[in-house]
């Protein structure tokens, strides 16, 4: 069972060993759901989705842009990143340093500032739809860069009202009634952003997530099975048998394992982590902190 399915496709596939790979959807159907502009066109009609415009190096231009988002600050993405990579904000001082790939197509969109970035994992069988506890994200602003540094699970019961909190359950619950009649199963990470009282769908990821590690954590907790097991039980027709519970854990994610302290507690847990974006050589090596209250 891989961490992110489309791994097998890219490592197993030419050697045939796809067969003994655990818990994997079809290719197609994985690279549509990672792909950032044809799932935001594709959900658009069911739940809110920031206003968007697609362009390339032949017709950006910043002032247009503008113009037409609104006279605000802008996000530019590719359509296939994580992490961060390849999300950009556009600004009157860095809009000249942008060099843009004449072979790529990116997504334009309002910056939302003082947004709150959220994220819930789902699991899909084939008559259900398993709703995890939610996060908040932490997500920083670095080089004009928004880069994903962790998770915060307890801030979330704090921060986010009862409102917004139904609202990104029943969308999360579309999107997976959604993802389920295409056929997908087993797990999926959808990010959001909660902006004026709205939640707007911004991703999914078809895989597991860091964040994954401390939902696991708590799943242990209270004798639960781990999300790789109900991963597997999605794919098989396995019972799917959950209680509520919470997770009362938040992580922030260091540069090459350097002390970096977040919050004013000391950390609980180090683990060793990686980047899968090995053309940024600076953060090729990564830990997670992870912290209680």
């Amino acid at each position: 069972m891989y961490y992110s399915q489309i791994f097998s496709y890219d490592s197993l596939k030419e050697l045939g060993l796809l067969d003994y790979v655990l818990c994997l959807n079809n290719q197609e159907l994985i690279e549509f759901i990672n792909h950032k502009f044809k799932i935001k066109e594709f959900l658009k009609d069911y739940i809110p989705v920031l206003k968007y415009i697609l362009t390339n190096s032949t017709n950006f231009s910043f002032e247009k842009l503008k113009q037409n988002m609104g006279n605000c600050e802008l996000v530019l993405q590719t359509d296939i990143s994580s992490g961060g990579f390849g999300t950009t904000v556009l600004t009157e001082t860095n809009k000249n340093e942008i060099n843009l790939n004449k072979n790529q197509t990116y997504m334009i969109t309002r910056y939302c500032k003082n947004n709150i970035p959220v994220n819930i994992h789902i699991l899909i069988s084939k008559n259900d739809i398993i709703l995890m506890p939610p996060s908040m994200q932490n997500i920083e602003l670095s080089q004009n860069r928004l880069i994903y540094k962790g998770s915060d699970f307890i801030k979330y019961q704090k921060v986010i009202t009862n409102q917004i909190d139904t609202k990104l359950k029943k969308y999360a619950t579309i999107i997976g009634e959604l993802m389920q009649k295409k056929g997908y199963r087993g797990i999926l990470g959808i990010d959001s952003i909660v902006y004026e009282d709205e939640v707007y769908f911004m991703e999914i990821n078809p895989r597991f997530q860091n964040s994954s590690t401390i939902l696991n954590k708590a799943l242990q907790e209270n004798h639960l099975p781990s999300l790789q097991e109900l991963n597997y039980n999605c794919f098989y027709d396995k019972p799917i048998l959950l209680k509520d519970f919470s997770v009362n854990y938040r992580t922030y994610i260091n540069e090459y394992g350097i002390e970096n302290k977040k919050f004013n507690t000391n950390p609980i847990e180090t683990l060793d982590s990686f980047s899968e974006h090995f053309e940024c050589e600076t953060l090729s090596y990564l830990s997670t902190d992870i912290y209680t209250e």
